[in-house]
């Protein structure tokens, strides 16, 4: 018996699991499947064929699924945010600052972040190389070049809203972002 497609495969019969493979990936390559006379052959009913289809779908569905939202987590760092908010100087003066962050993915996991912030005394340019540690949390190091100072940096996104705390040598900040 031959099977020229995967429906005359799901309602013939399924095959002993170890032939099952290569049947499948046969049939799916377009060839013809000729079953030998050796392979275990089991009847299973039509609903239990039609319901292990169902689910191999679903889950194949399912699969396409989590890497379209892998691709959409991945991306949502991705780009240019904009906000404002405060920094204490570890000085103990303390000021407001408004910040223009982009942010470009550079691995599996890790990402780039160049920044120019302002406040009413300077304006300041930092960069840092963040990694992701959660469903939408970062962790890295930054670096002031101008000030050559740096520390470590922590996002957590909810959405296009970026929460962006700063530690460090010079003191600590805390910004409040909008992805563009």
């Amino acid at each position: 018996m031959k099977f020229t497609a995967i429906d005359d495969f799901l309602n013939d019969a399924y095959l002993h699991p170890a032939a099952t493979f290569d049947t499948v990936r046969y049939i799916s390559r377009g060839g013809r499947f000729q079953r030998s006379m050796g392979m275990i052959q089991s009847h299973l009913s039509k609903a239990r064929r039609a319901s292990v289809f169902a689910v191999t779908l679903a889950g194949a569905f399912g699969l396409g699924m989590v890497g379209a939202e892998a691709r959409a987590e991945s991306a949502m760092l991705v780009g240019t945010w904009a906000g404002n908010g405060n920094i204490n100087f570890s000085s103990g003066t303390k000021e407001r600052a408004r910040c223009r962050a982009h942010f470009a993915k550079t691995g599996a996991r890790s990402y780039a972040m160049s920044a120019s912030c302002a406040t009413s005394s300077a304006k300041v340019d930092q960069t840092a190389q963040l990694t992701k540690v959660g469903a939408n949390s970062y962790v890295g190091s930054f670096f002031n070049e101008q000030y050559n100072t740096g520390g470590r940096i922590r996002i957590t996104v909810s959405g296009r809203t970026g929460d962006v705390s700063l530690a460090g040598e010079a003191g600590t900040a805390f910004f409040r972002l909008r992805k563009y």
